[in-house]
């Protein structure tokens, strides 16, 4: 059987059918529709579950992926925050412990010091644009 009379949609591909021996359109994998008129893509939801920290978007194979939002890292399926554990950003005079309350990493000021854990000054050099700042 020829492929050449299949006149198939973007995404999907013609296939033989021997038992009727006619050739048919078919919806590639990830796609939903007749074949012949359209397939789209099918939701992320639908076809797997982005984390919660994630979103559903169209990459440029014109398939529908999770993706990690802003600000966290992963597959899509899981996605943590940015924590001084994947990205060694803490300040000089911080460290990077464990933070039980919501079981990652933090960066924390050594004693002495000031700060939010990615800048740190030295207690009682604090500076009016540091006041400011945190």
């Amino acid at each position: 059987m020829s492929k050449a009379n299949c006149d198939c949609a973007e995404n999907a591909e013609c296939l033989s059918n021997y038992e009727t021996g006619r050739q048919e359109c078919k919806c590639r994998m990830g796609f939903s529709g007749d074949g012949s008129i359209s397939c789209v893509p099918l939701p992320c939801n639908e076809f797997s579950n982005c984390n919660q920290n994630a979103r559903c978007v169209l990459n440029n194979r014109g398939n529908y992926e999770c993706q990690c939002s802003e600000g966290f890292f992963g597959d899509g399926y899981k996605c943590s925050s940015q924590s001084c554990d994947i990205v060694n950003s803490c300040a000089e005079n911080a460290q990077c412990i464990p933070d039980s309350t919501n079981l990652q990493y933090s960066c924390v000021c050594n004693q002495g010091f000031l700060g939010n854990g990615y800048t740190c000054v030295k207690d009682g050099e604090q500076n009016f644009w540091f006041l400011n700042f945190f």
